[in-house]
């Protein structure tokens, strides 16, 4: 059975409209105080390095990577991993493992947009991440 809103939604244009924008900068402003709050002393993001790439298969990677910090892993997160080649873009991966005990990580990157092709075809050992 396909999905269907509760009620239609606002016509464009409408105070119906400008309400609904209100109500959802309101529960996103919301949503992002409370990860700040449970991040509390923590960096909301931090630096890792590339310390091995494989290619088992054409237009796949597998990344290891080293967080300049241990990652606080738990099952089926995703983290965001952007490269300097594409300042301010994101991709999000979900870890392969949690953090072995040198605090290392793989990340199983598929070519697909900028960022995994990056990822896949440019980034070396020794580049940071």
């Amino acid at each position: 059975m396909p999905w269907r809103p509760r009620s239609p939604p606002p016509s464009p244009g409408t105070p119906g409209l400008a309400a609904a924008w209100a109500q959802a900068a309101r529960r996103a402003s919301a949503a992002v105080t409370r990860a700040a709050e449970r991040a509390g002393g923590g960096p909301a993001w931090w630096p890792a390095q590339v310390i091995g790439h494989d290619r088992p298969a054409e237009g796949v990677a597998i990344l290891t990577v080293r967080p300049w910090r241990r990652l606080p892993f738990r099952p089926g997160q995703a983290v965001p991993v952007c490269t300097g080649r594409w300042p301010g873009r994101w991709r999000w991966y979900s870890p392969a493992n949690a953090p072995r005990p040198d605090g290392t990580v793989e990340l199983h990157v598929r070519a697909v947009a900028a960022v995994s092709r990056t990822l896949v075809h440019v980034v070396r050992p020794g580049d940071p991440l």
